[in-house]
């Protein structure tokens, strides 16, 4: 598939099953707590949309993950520009007449920065999350029994 067919339009993609794609929604829970901390959950929107990911190879496991780290990555990234334009409130014009060279390397600072805060952040994170998500798995029935199974063979 020519990636440049699909427009990154998003107000332009067709849910379903279509000639060049296939495209499903998720929802996505956000919670903050009294204490400020956030948490997440998300679902696909309907039965359709669970059997259209299934149909992906890995069961759609793999476009799912990217497409919510893209999201976070871009959410991030959005967060911090925002940021800086309060001190910076000439940044976007700079950036709109800046030369070819100075567009790149305002964006290759930006994107030096985000790493920085990214790998800040999963190094935060990830410990609760593996514990979270090993703790979620091993309490499934259907994983257990799988696994029990794998084991007698």
């Amino acid at each position: 598939m020519d990636i440049t067919t699909i427009s990154m339009d998003p107000n332009t993609w067709v849910k379903g099953e279509q000639k060049d794609y296939k495209m499903f929604v998720l929802e996505v829970s956000v919670l903050q707590d009294n204490k400020g901390r956030v948490f997440s959950s998300h679902r696909f929107q309907n039965e359709s949309d669970n059997a259209l990911a299934h149909s992906l190879p890995s069961c759609g496991l793999e476009q799912i993950a990217h497409a919510l780290l893209l999201e976070a990555i871009r959410r991030e990234t959005y967060l911090d520009v925002i940021l800086k334009m309060q001190d910076q409130p000439n940044l976007l014009k700079a950036y709109m007449s800046g030369t070819d060279t100075d567009k790149e390397a305002m964006a290759l600072e930006l994107s030096q920065h985000m790493e920085e805060i990214l790998k800040r952040l999963i190094t935060k994170i990830s410990p609760s999350v593996s514990v979270e998500l090993l703790k979620d798995l091993s309490e499934r029935e259907s994983l257990r029994e799988a696994t029990s199974a794998d084991e007698k063979a």
